[in-house]
């Protein structure tokens, strides 16, 4: 678990920092498609870090909880979209969600970072506790 959750740690910190260059350069060249290109990234990798997280037996932290509240209802109204199609009274439905976590989805997503390095930290607390007794 120690070591899936380092890993897990460098490599959501990696696609973060690759997702916000492309997103700043995209503001930069005034190329407005690109910017998504953080939230479509970062968020989907958290999400499968997210779904391996919640089936591994270890006490879960109040933030993973309600960045799984909040971020859950984003991607099943984008997988509702994705099978209904644009019908006008489930469209509308469906995009109300991913539309309000255009504004919260950055801030969850650095807590999220903060959240498995926590746990990570957590993790070799508790290594170095058993070593010593």
């Amino acid at each position: 678990m120690k070591a899936f959750l380092r890993n897990d740690y460098y490599i959501q910190l990696s696609i973060f920092f690759v997702a916000v260059f492309i997103a700043l350069a995209g503001l930069l060249a005034q190329e407005g498609k690109l910017f998504f290109v953080f939230y479509f990234g970062v968020g989907f990798s958290q999400l499968i870090s997210y779904c391996i997280r919640i089936f591994c037996e270890y006490r879960k932290s109040i933030i993973f909880k309600i960045y799984g509240f909040l971020i859950m209802p984003v991607f099943l109204s984008l997988l509702g979209l994705y099978l209904f199609g644009n019908q006008n009274g489930i469209a509308s439905f469906c995009l109300f969600a991913p539309v309000l976590s255009i504004f919260y989805s950055p801030v969850m997503a650095i807590l999220y970072l903060i959240d498995i390095y926590k746990t990570y930290q957590s993790f070799i607390a508790i290594k170095n506790v058993n070593n010593i007794s």
